[in-house]
């Protein structure tokens, strides 16, 4: 599993079983769910006036696989770290990652 930024969007990649038990690829764009207002991070539909892309706010991103949980990883351009647990609100649905927005409030 590896995270890509690019110039419009930062994607994660990976391979998620389908209901056959094989593997397929599979890739998802965070940009489109998680927004940032250069200082915290957070779900996208948690609008705010000062928040923007995640693509536009972070320098460089990384993704970290631990057991079960996969924690993308962000240098701010205010230099701050920030990270999220991403199995909060993305799953696997059938061999293709998913968003689906859970109503906890979890802040980068």
């Amino acid at each position: 599993m590896f995270v890509e930024k690019g110039a419009s969007k930062v994607e994660l990649h990976g391979l998620c079983l389908n209901k056959y038990g094989k593997l397929e690829a599979s890739s998802i764009d965070l940009n489109n769910y998680y927004k940032s207002d250069g200082s915290a991070s957070l779900p996208s539909d948690s609008y705010d006036e000062r928040s923007r892309n995640l693509v536009d706010t972070v320098r460089e991103v990384s993704v970290n696989v631990t057991g079960a949980e996969v924690v993308l990883n962000a240098k701010l351009l205010n230099g701050r770290d920030a990270s999220v647990n991403l199995n909060i609100n993305i799953e696997n649905r059938d061999g293709r990652f998913h968003y689906e927005r859970q109503y906890v409030n979890r802040y980068f």
